[in-house]
């Protein structure tokens, strides 16, 4: 089956917690992991049953539609702002159907695009703060 594993996403977890800045918030009643930059959020990851099934990123439109025609498991956000957030389901299945409308020729994005988005997600996130919290953060 196409499931990706648990232990094929625990990185996430990891990933977010070493960007600068960030903590994270379980939210009991709709069952997600939010990972915040100075209190806005960047990455959510959904739980059903115990289970990761989904990572929801900050995006913007363009690069949102572009991932969303080339794979079948990434689409608009669910229950978030569809116009700035996106969703990667780690079960095709699980899909919602009102959300299935790619053709996409691949399912699944491998951990390196996933990456780029959290990437793209924390410094769009980053770039609504106070100048000075920006160049804390983002300095090297």
């Amino acid at each position: 089956n196409g499931l990706m594993k648990l232990t094929d996403i625990q990185w996430i977890d990891t990933y977010c917690m070493e960007k600068r800045g960030t903590t994270k918030a379980f939210k009991e009643e709709w069952g997600w992991m939010r990972y915040f930059v100075e209190g806005k959020p960047y990455a959510i990851i959904g739980f059903r049953d115990n289970k990761e099934v989904l990572l929801t990123v900050r995006t913007d439109t363009a690069y949102s539609e572009m991932l969303q025609q080339e794979f079948q498991a990434i689409v608009p956000g669910y229950y978030c702002n569809k116009l700035i957030y996106t969703t990667v389901w780690f079960d095709a299945d699980e899909i919602p159907e009102k959300d299935r409308h790619q053709s996409g020729e691949e399912i699944y994005p491998n951990r390196q695009l996933m990456q780029e988005m959290i990437d793209k997600s924390y410094l769009i996130q980053v770039s609504k703060l106070p100048k000075k919290k920006q160049q804390m953060l983002l300095d090297e």
